[in-house]
């Protein structure tokens, strides 16, 4: 492992900040996003060992002038089938207005200045996936596709919506940069087996899982008070509703902190997020 970002690891745990986009940025230049066209199927693949750059793929749409709103890619149905993803074509993502959906959750996120320049320095590339069940959303991110998302985008049109949307991108940027930063500073021991109960999914789960889930949603918590004060009544309810939901999950694994299979990194990490 290389520990060339060690100490800003450090300090950034220290400081027990989840946004950092100076820290983020140092990491993204060094990881080389920079270094190919960047498209999902392109980091895939380069991912593989596999030269296969589309240079002359058109992306859907841009949305806030630099995340590339992609379609189902062809090439990639063999990665979307292994991990269960349906990807919408043109026609759907025209049908659901996708677009101006994704640029009104960019905008809640622009609001906080931090939060916005995270998602701008890690997500080059959103796909929008099917759920069955449109009071469901749903999300996705692969280690191996370091600055790509997979969200869901409801059918209704409304300020909830906006914030549902917005905490989809929230959520796997998170999980995005969590993963970036464990490339530099291990939080949990190698060859851990163990399993934590997980409140997300209601089950044990890897232990490398529930910290993902600790940070991924201690960040929506904190981008839900922030925005709360400036709500009208309804939405306001809703985000209520989640700041507190979220709360009581990570009250329910307090002792997670206590856990002998992270690393002194990761129970610094977990300490400055749990209540």
């Amino acid at each position: 492992m290389d520990n060339i970002f060690l100490d800003d690891v450090k300090r950034y745990i220290k400081r027990g900040q989840l946004w950092d986009s100076e820290f983020i940025n140092k990491i993204v230049d060094f990881s080389g996003n920079n270094k190919y066209l960047y498209t999902t199927s392109n980091a895939w693949f380069s991912h593989c060992g596999v030269n296969l750059e589309n240079k002359n793929f058109i992306p859907f749409a841009t949305i806030d002038g630099n995340i590339l709103l992609e379609p189902n890619i062809p090439s990639l149905n063999k990665f979307y089938d292994e991990h269960g993803l349906e990807i919408y074509r043109d026609e759907k993502l025209l049908e659901l207005d996708v677009v101006r959906k994704l640029e009104a959750a960019i905008k809640e996120i622009k609001a906080f200045p931090e939060i916005y320049k995270t998602v701008k320095s890690l997500v080059r590339a959103i796909q929008v996936i099917h759920v069955e069940d449109p009071e469901y959303d749903s999300s996705y991110t692969h280690p191996n596709i370091p600055f790509s998302i997979f969200v869901s985008v409801g059918k209704d049109i409304s300020a909830i919506s906006n914030l549902r949307v917005a905490e989809s991108i929230i959520h796997e940027t998170m999980h995005l940069q969590l993963t970036l930063i464990e490339n530099f500073c291990p939080f949990v021991k190698i060859g851990s087996m163990e399993e934590f109960y997980s409140p997300w999914r209601d089950e044990l789960r890897p232990i490398r899982g529930v910290l993902h889930g600790v940070y991924v949603f201690s960040a929506i918590k904190d981008f839900y008070k922030r925005i709360l004060p400036f709500l009208e009544l309804k939405t306001a309810d809703f985000a209520s509703y989640r700041v507190e939901q979220i709360e009581d999950e990570l009250s329910q694994i307090n002792d997670f902190k206590k856990n002998s299979d992270l690393t002194e990194y990761g129970a610094n990490l977990v300490i400055s997020l749990l209540p």
